[in-house]
């Protein structure tokens, strides 16, 4: 994931966008870049607790956290250099929502990048459309940057 963002944009916060047990979180602090861990989950502070606690290489100032719904963020409008979005868009129920979220907390030139366990995990079988089609569908409805 860190190989496809954008080198002039590291200086700026990375959002880790459904952080779970914030193990992307960790390895973002760890490279030393400043890292934003959001999720709707309320355990954040203890599962960074846990990781600052267990790892000495862990700079814990690096490490801010909020809870929300991934569906109206709770921060300014071009707050992230970078949005990092591992293993949880299929759990979003509302694309174009999120995608505008995405487009609105990311600073122009930033990048957001997904990786999703594919589209046969979350889609009935009679309504699959390929991972292109959907995508650019997404991308289309929320009206993002390219």
């Amino acid at each position: 994931m860190i190989s496809l963002l954008n080198p002039e944009m590291l200086l700026r916060p990375i959002l880790d966008f459904g952080a779970g047990s914030c193990w992307i979180t960790e390895s973002i602090a760890k490279m030393g870049y400043e890292v934003t861990a959001f999720d709707i989950h309320t355990d954040l502070a203890g599962c960074i607790e846990g990781r600052v606690n267990a790892d000495a290489r862990i700079d814990p100032s690096l490490i801010n956290y909020k809870t929300g719904d991934g569906h109206a963020m709770p921060f300014a409008s071009d707050s992230f250099g970078h949005v990092l979005c591992y293993d949880t868009l299929h759990h979003m129920h509302d694309y174009g929502k999120v995608f505008s979220e995405f487009s609105r907390v990311l600073q122009p030139g930033g990048r957001a990048v997904f990786v999703e366990p594919g589209e046969a995990f979350a889609i009935p079988r009679n309504n699959r459309i390929s991972e292109t089609e959907g995508s650019r569908l997404n991308v289309d409805r929320a009206g993002c940057r390219p």
